[in-house]
Formats: C-alpha cells, sequence, structure tokens
C-alpha cells in the first residue's frame, strides 16, 4: 500500500506554506478531490508500476490570500487565520488558475460556499457508503495505517482502558460534525471489530500495531498544537492519505469506521483527573 504524499500541493503568488496539519485536515474533509462546483477530480494520480509512488497533483488555493496584493486579501485576519484550514480549498489545476484569475466570478463568500457544500456531499458520500464497508475496504485502511510501524512482539502490549465514547466526546466539547461522524463510524464498528480478530489470528499484535500507529498520529497532531475537532479531522487526513490513490467513498467510510474505533477503544484526547473519578 502507498501512501499518498501530501507534501505536494502547489501554492500560488509564492505565499507561505500553511502548515502539514492543516494540510491534512484540508485533504481530509475535501476527500482528497477538487472541491470546485461540479469537478469533485480525484487529485491522486495512480501509480502504473510497483516502483513509482502515487503522485499527488492537488494544489491548495487560499480563499482569501496570504498576503497582500494576492487574490481576496482581507486585512482583518491574522496570519494564523490566513494559514488555516478554512482559509483554504483543495483544487485542480485549471480551476485553482480560475479562481486566482477571475475575481469578479470568484469571490471570498463564492468560495467558501463552494468549500461547504464540496465538504458536505463527501460527508453524505462517506454516510451513504458506510453500509457497504468490507473486508477489501477495511483491509486497505488498516493495512495503510499499520505500514511502516516496527514492533517486536515484546513490545507489543496490551491496548489501554478507556472511557466511555459518550463522556469523551463531552469531556473534549467536540462539537456536532465530529459527534456524527462518531456515530456514524460506529456504525460498523462490529465489521472492524471482526476484521481485526481475523487479522490478529494471522498476524501476532496486528491490533496492537494499528493501535500504536494511530496513537502515533494522534501525538502528531497534538505536537501541531491540534486539539478537539481540529485535531479529529487531522487524523482522519492522514488515514486518508495512507489509502493511497483508490479514495474511494466506500475506503472514506472504513476510514472512518476505523478511526472511530480506536478512538473509543484507545486511552486518547482529554479525560478527568483521576483525583476527580
Amino acid at each position: 500500500m502507498n501512501e499518498v504524499d501530501l507534501g505536494g500541493p502547489k501554492l500560488s503568488n509564492r505565499e507561505p506554506d500553511p502548515l502539514e496539519s492543516q494540510v491534512r485536515m484540508l485533504f481530509g474533509r475535501s476527500g482528497g478531490r477538487c472541491a470546485y462546483t461540479d469537478c469533485g477530480k480525484l487529485l491522486v494520480v495512480p501509480s502504473s508500476s510497483r516502483r513509482d509512488q502515487p503522485k499527488n497533483v492537488a494544489k491548495i488555493g487560499h480563499i482569501t490570500a496570504a498576503s497582500p496584493g494576492g487574490p481576496r486579501y482581507d486585512p482583518l485576519l491574522t496570519k494564523e487565520e490566513r494559514r488555516s484550514s478554512a482559509n483554504l480549498i483543495l483544487l485542480c489545476g485549471n480551476h485553482h488558475d480560475a479562481v486566482d484569475s477571475q475575481l469578479v466570478h470568484h469571490t471570498t463568500n463564492w468560495l467558501l460556499d463552494a468549500k461547504r457544500f464540496h465538504e458536505e456531499t463527501m460527508d453524505r458520500a462517506a454516510e451513504y457508503a458506510m453500509g457497504s464497508v468490507g473486508f477489501k475496504e477495511l483491509q486497505m485502511v488498516c493495512d495503510g495505517l499499520v505500514m511502516g510501524v516496527t514492533t517486536t512482539n515484546a513490545e507489543i502490549l496490551a491496548i489501554d482502558e478507556a472511557i466511555g465514547i459518550r463522556e469523551k466526546l463531552r469531556l473534549n466539547s467536540l462539537g456536532p460534525e465530529t459527534r456524527a461522524s462518531v456515530e456514524l463510524g460506529m456504525a460498523q464498528d462490529r465489521e472492524v471489530r471482526k476484521y481485526l480478530s481475523t487479522m490478529d489470528q494471522l498476524v501476532i499484535g496486528f491490533s496492537n500495531r494499528l493501535t500504536a500507529r494511530f496513537k502515533a498520529v494522534y501525538f502528531g497532531g497534538l505536537a501541531d498544537g491540534l486539539s478537539g475537532d481540529d485535531l479529529f479531522a487531522s487524523i482522519m487526513g492522514t488515514t486518508y492519505a495512507q489509502c493511497g490513490p483508490s479514495l474511494t467513498p466506500e475506503v472514506q467510510a472504513a476510514s472512518l469506521a476505523v478511526v472511530v474505533h480506536l478512538f473509543s477503544i484507545c486511552e486518547i484526547f482529554e479525560h478527568e483527573p483521576l483525583t476527580s473519578r
């Protein structure tokens, strides 16, 4: 399984690079597809040879420019706001060039509406596909996450016991979108558990390696200063990237199911101090 390198999207006007965590959030929420109205082009070219890597051809557009003089520049935004995923839109090459040159049509509000509609469409596609998640899609997601984890049998430890998933949502003040995603992902929790049980019989410690990788992604997001909804979205983006160029709605749904399962069983995100329990 090949991971898609998310470091490749191009920026116009020599704008400062967004943080990698913000790019992963954007990629995840956009489903790796162009967010321009009525486009939806998948922005990863699959490899035709095992010795080649999938090529990320996505371009990142700033809804309001990162520097004065750029398209739709808004002086009221902070530097951090200009570099955040909320101010970024994932586009194919043609539409990236169009939005930065045809400014009468491509206003700030037009781009915000296109971005919101596209991301909502991706959410609905994953929701409709959730019932079709099977062994193949779960294998693609889990193999992608486990790839690169080196753990000896002596290092395989039991999975930490987490607090209840609803309590975890409450304690972290996770918003309605994340809560809806968690509820949707839980619909396939039985299938995820069956898949992991099968894999653990074939590969010693498979579930624990998967958990170790998931925790590494989680702590990487923390190191980038993310928390709450943004951290959850970044984890989803990283998981999508591990799936290579085959980011179908079914694979997106499987990614969500796997992430929600691991979210529910791992001792991650904030929890009440021991003294208050």
